[in-house]
């Protein structure tokens, strides 16, 4: 006869049908003789049965309420928001490309400082510090 050790695995197994023929045989042949292990089998039984749940009722007016919910979305100002925000990044690829060109052109007038680089002719909101990357 098998010993308990190897039997307890295999009891999720044979509650799930994934045993062979034959290791079905053994495990039922030890439930038989073993009143703990038929135990343990029961228990994981009734836990099984325990945790099939039948779904809850679904009110009839959930669909309609999450219509109602999707229609309510201010789609409109996500879109506008969506609008600012490539406006946004447009202008920081323009600020980029404008830094970009004050640097090679200007290469002898760039002064490094520590970890920074300041334009030293650059106009207005140019003039402050950029990290190195």
């Amino acid at each position: 006869m098998i010993e308990c050790d190897e039997i307890r695995p295999l009891l999720a197994a044979l509650l799930d049908r994934e045993l062979t023929a034959t290791d079905t045989a053994r495990v039922e042949a030890h439930l038989k003789g073993c009143e703990h292990c038929a135990k343990v089998f029961d228990e994981y039984r009734a836990l099984r049965e325990s945790a099939v749940v039948s779904p809850a009722p679904v009110p009839i007016d959930l669909w309609a309420s999450i219509g109602n919910a999707i229609d309510d979305t201010p789609s409109v100002d996500l879109a506008a928001e969506m609008r600012l925000m490539r406006q946004e990044m447009q202008a920081l690829r323009e600020e980029v490309a404008a830094l970009r060109y004050e640097l090679a052109k200007r290469p002898a007038e760039i002064v490094r400082r520590g970890t920074s680089l300041t334009l030293s002719d650059a106009p207005g909101r140019y003039s402050k510090p950029y990290q190195l990357v």
